[in-house]
Parts: structure tokens; C-alpha cells; sequence
């Protein structure tokens, strides 16, 4: 299977090479050739105000997911939007009637962050 892009789409770009699958930027495709995509990032900015442009290759993007709302469990993977980019967790344990989780950022270590419900969706890589 391929997934096609389109000029205008918003995706998800990998993080470094280093650390590729642990976060996402969201970005808006610009341009496409056969196996790179340049991308105009939402929230990296520039020092001049301007949004950072990049070419990629295509295995490191992904399509924007579908917004639905779920209960998670303990264990669940998700991805949690943290400082200006979608990171990979795990649940650790929702706090709370307010809908906050507790997530870890890695599975082979204990730090954990609390985050707001909305700012919690299901992670599909």
C-alpha cells in the first residue's frame, strides 16, 4: 500500500533520525516530487517569525489522524501533544473526574508527565 500526498494536506513529521517514532511535528505539504515532500511546519518557527520549510522523505510523514475520543487503560500507547508536537506514551493512570492521565514518555523508563484529556489521542504507529 502507498499513501499519496497532496499538495495542502496537513501531516505528521517524524522527529531526528536519532529518534525517529518517538514525536511528531504537524506540517502542511507545499510541494512533492516522487520521494521527498517539502513541508511548512505549524508550530517550528523561524527567528524571524516565519514558519521553518523542509524537504523530507515521504517514509517519514504520516497523515494526520482522525479526532475521536477514547477512554484509555493503563498500558495503552498514545500520542500526547507536548510542546509543539505529538509525543509517543504510554498511560500510566487517569487522575481524576477532570480527565487528566498520567502518561511515560518511553516505555523502558519511570518519568511521567500529567496531561489534559484532549491532549491525548491514540497513537497508530
Amino acid at each position: 500500500m502507498q499513501v499519496i500526498f497532496d499538495v495542502g494536506d496537513e501531516v505528521e513529521v517524524n522527529g531526528k533520525p536519532e529518534e525517529r517514532r518517538l514525536y511528531f511535528y504537524v506540517a502542511i505539504v507545499e510541494r512533492l516530487n516522487r520521494l521527498r515532500v517539502v513541508v511548512r511546519y505549524r508550530d517550528l518557527k523561524l527567528e524571524s517569525g516565519e514558519s521553518l520549510t523542509e524537504e523530507v522523505g515521504v517514509e517519514y510523514l504520516r497523515l494526520k489522524p482522525v479526532n475521536v475520543r477514547y477512554h484509555f487503560r493503563w498500558g495503552d500507547v498514545v500520542d500526547v501533544w507536548v510542546v509543539n508536537r505529538w509525543w509517543k506514551c504510554r498511560i500510566g493512570v487517569r487522575m481524576g473526574r477532570g480527565g487528566t492521565y498520567c502518561v511515560t514518555y518511553r516505555p523502558d523508563t519511570d518519568f511521567g508527565d500529567f496531561c489534559r484529556m484532549q491532549d491525548v489521542r491514540v497513537s497508530y504507529t
